[in-house]
């Protein structure tokens, strides 16, 4: 008999719903019935996929947004007991031998309650066995955007732990109303599984004390599926290509500034939308589509430009490709520092962002080779680390 392996996709960025669609790809399915929940925006994605879809409900990806960039909780308290009823009808319904669940932090009390094995999708910068120090200052949004970076350095970090807590607060209030242990970090909320699986390789983060249960995958490169391939015909012979998307999390707003500031240069800009609307583009240099498979773009072009998270600056890595970062959440500030202490990539803050920052950025990853050799580098350490195969081989060991 197959065992049913049940993927929960919260669809408030892309990422969240690409990774788990990336692992389940790795299950055979003459051993493994594949189950895939998410909301109906993510629906397409699962065609030609053999997943059995399950609808769910999800906030929008702007409100999502809107309360990250603000400090406030993006989930009520309210709306996560809506997603514990909701999680608990799916796993009845589908009787699964394993749950894996990419930001759907209402799992830490469904599945406990449901009593299923459940394993949770995080980057390792969010683990909490990562020091406490390591946070950068995000985007300025209040109170702190009239402040210049030197001067609010130190109330950032006063404040950080306090924003945490209100931030933290309706997950633990979920927990305690079902009966569990409140949590003690945002960290550990974000992780709280039976089994933590890190999108990261070993020592993108320094981590102290990693008990057995947490395992660390490598990084998850989903490209979307059923692209047209007519961007293989814009990939240049005689000049630089260049990767450029901001994502369903960047700060998209940006992405005019960024192709004006390249337009003058010898380069190709290859432009991932993300589906923005009115996202569309006269200069001669740059050729704009709604998705590209990123992984086989970032293959054929010399640098990549986008919001810094892991989704996109990884699949730069995996094919040595240095990155030009410009991120304005935590997360992507959190995974851009790793690249730039390995020396594989170039961080802007959005915040600050200037058109002659970014050329000057551009200009050096094109022109030095140490950061080319850097990524390189560390694209053998991440070819080394392969998710689905590494995933594959977790859930055989769990559930056979």
């Amino acid at each position: 008999m197959k065992r049913k392996v049940l993927f929960f996709a919260e669809g408030v960025t892309l990422a969240h719903q690409a990774r788990p669609l990336d692992l389940c790809g790795a299950l055979p399915r003459d051993e493994y019935e594949v189950h895939f929940a998410c909301s109906p925006d993510g629906q397409g994605l699962l065609e030609g996929m053999g997943c059995i879809y399950h609808s769910m409900n999800s906030i929008p990806s702007a409100q999502f947004q809107r309360a990250v960039l603000s400090g406030n909780p993006p989930y009520e308290l309210e709306t996560l007991e809506r997603y514990v009823a909701e999680d608990r009808r799916i796993i009845r319904e589908v009787k699964p031998a394993l749950v894996v669940g990419d930001f759907r932090l209402s799992l830490s009390v469904s599945a406990r309650e449901e009593k299923v094995p459940y394993a949770a999708i995080a980057n390792s910068q969010w683990s909490p066995f990562a020091s406490k120090d390591r946070y950068p200052i995000p985007d300025r949004s209040a109170p702190f955007r009239h402040f210049p970076l030197w001067a609010i350095r130190p109330v950032f970090h006063a404040v950080r732990p306090r924003v945490f807590r209100r931030m933290l607060k309706p997950l633990s209030e979920l927990r305690a109303r079902h009966g569990f242990p409140r949590f003690s970090s945002l960290e550990e909320s974000y992780t709280d599984a039976d089994f933590t699986l890190y999108a990261d390789v070993p020592g993108a983060q320094e981590l102290v004390g990693l008990p057995p249960h947490h395992v660390f995958l490598g990084p998850i490169l989903w490209s979307p599926r059923n692209v047209a391939r007519d961007w293989e015909r814009d990939v240049p012979k005689d000049r630089p290509c260049i990767y450029v998307t901001l994502g369903s999390s960047g700060n998209s707003a940006l992405l005019p500034a960024v192709i004006d500031a390249l337009a003058n240069l010898d380069v190709m800009l290859l432009v991932a939308t993300a589906q923005q609307s009115g996202s569309r583009f006269s200069q001669a240099n740059v050729r704009s589509y709604p998705l590209l498979p990123g992984l086989e773009v970032s293959a054929r072009s010399s640098l990549v430009i986008c919001n810094g998270g892991s989704s996109t600056a990884h699949q730069a890595i995996q094919s040595g490709v240095p990155v030009i970062g410009i991120p304005s959440n935590m997360d992507q500030y959190l995974s851009m520092d790793f690249l730039v202490r390995e020396g594989a990539g170039i961080m802007l803050r959005a915040d600050r962002f200037s058109a002659r920052r970014l050329r000057e950025a551009v200009e050096r990853a094109l022109g030095d080779p140490s950061i080319r050799q850097a990524a390189a580098e560390l694209g053998r350490v991440f070819r080394a680390h392969p998710a689905r195969e590494n995933f594959k081989a977790f859930v055989k060991a769990t559930i056979g």
